[in-house]
């Protein structure tokens, strides 16, 4: 044994001998390690070296791999201190790597990654990519210094680096697609802060393009089968990059992202084509999105052929409750136009109608702060979805938008109830536009509500 594993192997030693004569604590409570907040940690616990300062990259992973031989739920803790980190690797591991605290425990890239090559041999390029397995990451901030991550230009990201954390259950490379492959994580009580790019680093503010990313790695070239996943995030800050979580090309699973806090994003949550999951955005707070807060769109935008596009076998249920939205029209934007703060497109319908199965949204009490020329809510092609109960605020452009794509393919029986715009001065508060049919919306007296659909129904007091 080497000497770094033979310190961590005595690290580790003296941490759980401490477990064990916790008095009060039998085999499998948890021991109070003091070191994050409000968290503690389950023996056995694999402690990492404190920070060298240069690189602590095999440090990192001579601990999870005795963690890895411990056995499933077993803790990898890290020290206070900022842990510098090449690109790490991990396959199948089940169980923690935690921090001490958001703020004093870091993680960052080694300057000068070499990302050109790494895009070979990892697909989407990610610092951290964890493959299969079930991980809980937690008390961690993870940060990018200013300036270039990468040391030269790669594909289309110029110098910037592409994803932080990756959670995937298939890896370009492996040939073999396990059976039964699926991948679980949690975040938790973590950060994830940008730098600023270089003049010539990148077209971005930013010099990180996705903090998370859960699902399919679009550059897997194999037979590609979607990925099959939960994902797990709460109590998390996000500052800067593209996308806080990038969620894409999913057969299966269930998300939830709670209690959690995005500034500064160009588009804190980006869902598109996830077929058969069931999505919970609840009590999370975005502020100042550059392009959109939250975009959730079944189809691939245009990446077809690098998984299966199979049918889903059952409705995709996407519930966002509790949020607080402070939506600003900055101009400018990616796929669709800027300034939303929730997107619900239907868009697989309108390509594949014979499939029938549309995602299902319940939109209930939110509060969207509306700045001028932002909106609040565009949906497309929607069915039977709910809104309801939600507050908007400010002078925003319109509250609610919703069509379909043509009188072949509608948006229909959609319920937009109780909402209250009393603290808003919006051009329109409901839109139906042409192509919606057998709507309701109740409203009250000063609502400013546009029927352009077919057979809908406004209900209450006329203006």
């Amino acid at each position: 044994m080497g000497k770094i594993k033979f310190i961590i192997f005595i690290a580790a030693a003296c941490l759980v001998a401490s477990c064990a004569k916790d008095e009060g604590f039998g085999p499998g409570p948890d021991f109070h390690s003091g070191m994050g907040h409000g968290q503690h940690f389950s023996c056995p616990a694999i402690m990492v070296p404190a920070p060298t300062g240069t690189d602590d990259t095999q440090n990192i992973l001579d601990a999870i791999n005795l963690a890895k031989d411990e056995g499933a739920g077993t803790v990898v803790q890290l020290q206070p201190g900022t842990y510098i980190v090449n690109f790490i690797k991990v396959y199948d591991f089940f169980g923690t790597v935690r921090g001490a605290g958001q703020g004093k425990t870091f993680v960052k890239p080694v300057l000068g990654l070499l990302c050109l090559e790494e895009s070979s041999t990892i697909g989407c390029v990610s610092l951290l990519s964890f493959i299969g397995g079930n991980t809980t990451l937690s008390d961690i901030s993870f940060i990018t210094d200013d300036g270039d991550p990468c040391a030269e230009n790669y594909l289309t990201y110029a110098r910037d680096l592409y994803v932080f954390v990756k959670f995937t259950d298939i890896l370009p490379g492996d040939g073999v697609i396990p059976e039964g492959h699926s991948v679980k994580a949690t975040v938790r009580n973590c950060s994830f802060k940008a730098g600023t790019n270089s003049p010539d680093g990148g077209g971005l503010k930013y010099n990180l393009s996705v903090c998370i990313w859960f699902g399919h790695d679009f550059l897997w070239t194999g037979t590609g089968e979607r990925t099959i996943g939960d994902l797990d995030l709460s109590n998390c800050k996000f500052n800067g990059s593209m996308c806080a979580v990038d969620l894409a090309g999913m057969g299966g699973g269930k998300i939830n992202v709670n209690h959690n806090i995005f500034t500064d994003a160009y588009s804190p949550l980006f869902y598109y084509d996830n077929i058969n999951v069931t999505g919970a955005i609840t009590n999370n707070q975005f502020m100042n999105s550059t392009w959109y807060d939250v975009y959730i769109d079944d189809t691939n935008l245009g990446a077809y052929g690098y998984y299966t596009d199979e049918a889903p076998v059952k409705r995709a249920l996407f519930k966002l409750a509790g949020n607080t939205f402070h939506t600003t029209n900055y101009g400018g934007s990616f796929i669709q136009p800027a300034g939303v703060g929730i997107y619900m497109l239907d868009m697989r319908t309108a390509a594949r109608p014979e499939e029938n199965m549309p995602m299902k949204f319940i939109v209930e009490n939110n509060l969207m702060f509306l700045d001028e020329d932002a909106t609040g809510m565009v949906g497309l092609n929607n069915r039977d979805a709910l809104i309801v109960a939600n507050k908007f605020i400010g002078n925003g452009k319109t509250g609610i938008s919703l069509n379909g794509t043509s009188s072949d393919i509608m948006a229909s029986d959609l319920k937009v109830l109780g909402n209250n715009f009393m603290a808003s001065v919006l051009e329109t508060d409901v839109l139906l536009g042409e192509f919606t049919t057998n709507c309701l919306v109740t409203r009250n007296r000063r609502d400013v509500v546009v029927d352009l659909g077919v057979n809908n129904k406004i209900a209450g007091m006329p203006k």
